[in-house]
């Protein structure tokens, strides 16, 4: 199992790049040294479409092939929308897919391959749920190291219908952190096109909209996941905000309005993927405690800036945004 990492925001990005280019020495006592007055780099960013699936993997060694979800191996007992079952009925696929990475990146002990495993039946109300289950790959770990997925170029796997993002429609942004907030309208109109039409589904003969976009660093040295960042459009954000990828944190004026802010139908929607998927735990109310913790803690997870920042006690959120998702819980339930 090589778990996928978070991909967080872009204030979250744009706090440690600045964090890195401030960074001195270590002092005598091992603590960091940082001037604050240091210039910020101007770095390029390379988009590529986000997809809403479930996120999958394959990881090749001299063990076993790996299948995983984000957070477990698979197995024919446990799956996850198909995935293990698709994958393992297609052995001349993964071997082909091995000798593709080994003949791109040269041999590698351990290659974690990274996807979005979408289409019919996994999400719906977005362009690709028109289309047949398939594996896009959006990201190759090969012995711990980040792999340029553009060396891959256009692979397709006919038999196991994989393909790589890099495929797809990208797209390319300078960022200055002396002022990065100058990128913004230009992320905020990729995202807003992308969102308009999912730019993989037409490519593959479907329309609907899409999710958003997520940038990698691609200047040498950046190319840790730290560097990278979502921009998801309004119809996907798990967090209502003004303008998409704020740099500057909307300060929450009350804990209703935090609430109402992030308790929102689309966190809630990956809260209940993650408990049947995931955890597998069954879409009843005896799972309620399994869903709430989970929707509280991704809360904590992705807005603790502006939990600070808004001077808001989080020991004081637990209740409201329990009582907003388990509302929702209720009534998904009773219609299930």
């Amino acid at each position: 199992m090589e778990k996928f990492p978070s991909i967080d925001q872009f204030r979250h990005c744009v706090k440690r790049v600045q964090r890195k280019a401030e960074f001195t020495c270590m002092d005598a006592e091992g603590q960091p040294m940082y001037d604050h007055l240091a210039i910020k780099p101007k770095l390029r960013f390379r988009g590529y479409v986000k997809l809403h699936g479930t996120n999958a993997g394959i990881v090749f060694s001299d063990q076993p092939t790996v299948f995983q979800s984000r957070e477990r191996e698979l197995t024919t007992e446990s799956d996850n929308a198909g995935f293990y079952a698709h994958m393992t009925a297609n052995t001349p696929s993964m071997a082909d897919l091995r000798i593709k990475i080994a003949a791109t990146f040269g041999y590698k002990s351990k290659v974690a391959v990274y996807g979005e495993w979408c289409g019919r039946g996994i999400q719906k109300g977005v362009g690709i749920s028109e289309l047949e289950k398939m594996f896009i790959i959006f990201a190759i770990a090969a012995d711990d190291e980040w792999m340029d997925i553009e060396l891959i170029g256009d692979y397709h796997s006919h038999d196991a219908n994989i393909y790589t993002i890099s495929a797809f429609a990208k797209y390319d942004v300078l960022i200055d952190f002396e002022n990065p907030s100058e990128a913004q309208n230009e992320m905020v109109k990729i995202t807003e096109a992308v969102e308009l039409c999912c730019p993989v589904a037409q490519a593959l003969g479907a329309k609907g909209i899409g999710e958003g976009v997520v940038w990698h660093c691609v200047e040498p040295g950046m190319e840790s996941s730290d560097y990278w960042f979502k921009v998801k459009g309004e119809k996907h954000s798990e967090s209502h905000v003004k303008t998409l990828s704020a740099v500057d944190i909307e300060l929450a004026n009350s804990v209703a309005e935090f609430v109402a802010r992030t308790v929102t139908t689309q966190r809630l929607e990956h809260a209940l993927q993650n408990l049947t998927n995931e955890q597998q735990k069954p879409f009843e109310m005896q799972s309620i405690g399994d869903f709430l913790r989970w929707v509280f803690n991704d809360i904590l997870k992705e807005e603790s800036d502006t939990i600070t920042a808004s001077g808001i006690d989080s020991k004081k959120l637990g209740g409201p945004i329990s009582i907003a998702a388990k509302r929702w819980f209720i009534e998904r339930l009773n219609i299930a």
